[in-house]
């Protein structure tokens, strides 16, 4: 494991850290459509199909996701499926996400983004003007693999060209953000959640830079 020094470059999860759903849409399919895969079936499913691949034809993917569902046949399914996959406006951003990330580019630190996320996740940067602040952003879909895999940070760390020990990984998820980054050697903040508060957890996205003060003597 890599001695922590001086932190010189933050990466940040996507959902649930920068951005949040206003609606929560997955529970409400499988309500509405009878499916008879639990939530859990359902998500490994779109894992699978929707978060370690692109495809160059949407409807292919979402034609499978229905095979699996038992909604082969369920056209309306298919439609509110790409709706909500390609639906850029049901996300909103926090409030101290751009004051954040743009007071970090201003004092010179190196950005990353590693979310396990599909193929529109550039659509969604781009939709919410977040793009522009990244030097390094990896999707697993575009990636062909997820957080916790070791492999998706070092290559942001690449990119970014700092060790493990000079970057911050900012997330929400226990396991695919906070313990991956630790084990790498990382510096590592868990946001916390309504379901979810722990002793190291932090409230919000300003105590990052908090945290970089109390690390580096100063921002």
């Amino acid at each position: 494991m890599a001695m922590k020094k001086r932190v010189k470059a933050v990466i940040f999860d996507l959902g649930r850290t920068l951005i949040k759903s206003r609606k929560l849409h997955i529970p409400k399919l499988i309500n509405k459509h009878n499916i008879k895969l639990s939530q859990r079936q359902f998500g490994t499913a779109f894992i699978k199909l929707f978060h370690l691949r692109v495809w160059k034809d949407i409807n292919y993917g979402i034609d499978e996701l229905a095979r699996k569902c038992g909604q082969q046949s369920n056209n309306r399914f298919k439609r509110e499926f790409k709706k909500f996959i390609q639906g850029h406006k049901i996300f909103e951003k926090y409030a101290t996400t751009d004051s954040v990330l743009k007071t970090l580019r201003q004092h010179g630190y190196k950005i990353g983004l590693i979310s396990n996320w599909d193929q529109y996740g550039f659509d969604v940067l781009d939709y919410h003007g977040l793009k522009k602040y990244f030097h390094s952003i990896a999707f697993s879909a575009h990636e062909g693999m997820r957080k916790p895999d070791p492999r998706i940070f070092r290559k942001v760390l690449r990119h970014l060209k700092v060790k493990p020990g000079e970057a911050l990984m900012v997330g929400d998820h226990l396991k695919k953000d906070y313990r991956a980054a630790k084990l790498l050697g990382m510096h590592a903040l868990l946001l916390e959640t309504k379901n979810r508060k722990y002793k190291h957890s932090i409230r919000n996205l300003r105590q990052v830079l908090s945290y970089i003060k109390k690390v580096n003597g100063s921002l």
